[in-house]
């Protein structure tokens, strides 16, 4: 048909108008609502034969209304609260503040950072340089820390 896209497109990962989400969901939802309503319809008032004839129409409709909903949830999306996705991991390290090491466990990881949990409060200052260790030292890391941190 000779009908080309002239550029690409990115869509845009920041969240400024969350109606406009909800606008592009509204079609999904129409059909979700009607879905829902042809479902409780059809079987109404059905009983024996004419109850299991119809449970071949009655599994498409719930095939239907469970691929609608997701395509709600995708549409609609989840709030990014962080630049960076973190994923929770449960290792036991060693943080060294002032010369002296103290035990920590490391609770979550991301690209650009980490959190971690220490037994004797810790009280970390602006603009100073910690150094954490695995327990089996199999990475060493050096991070720069820029914002307060303490025992959480």
């Amino acid at each position: 048909m000779g009908i080309k896209e002239k550029s690409f497109k990115v869509t845009s990962k920041q969240q400024e108008d969350i109606s406009w989400d909800y606008q592009l969901a509204l079609p999904y939802i129409i059909l979700w609502v009607l879905s829902v309503y042809g479902l409780i319809t059809f079987n109404m008032n059905k009983f024996g034969l004419a109850l299991f004839y119809g449970s071949v129409i009655s599994f498409w409709l719930i095939h239907h209304i469970i691929n609608l909903t997701f395509a709600i949830f995708v549409t609609i999306g989840r709030p990014i609260y962080r630049s960076d996705e973190r994923f929770l991991v449960n290792d036991n390290a060693r943080v060294k503040l002032l010369d002296t090491w103290y035990p920590i466990t490391l609770h979550d990881v991301s690209e650009n950072g980490l959190s971690f949990i220490s037994s004797p409060p810790l009280y970390i200052k602006d603009k100073c340089t910690i150094e954490i260790k695995n327990i089996d030292e199999t990475f060493f890391d050096r991070l720069s820390c820029y914002k307060s941190c303490s025992k959480r």
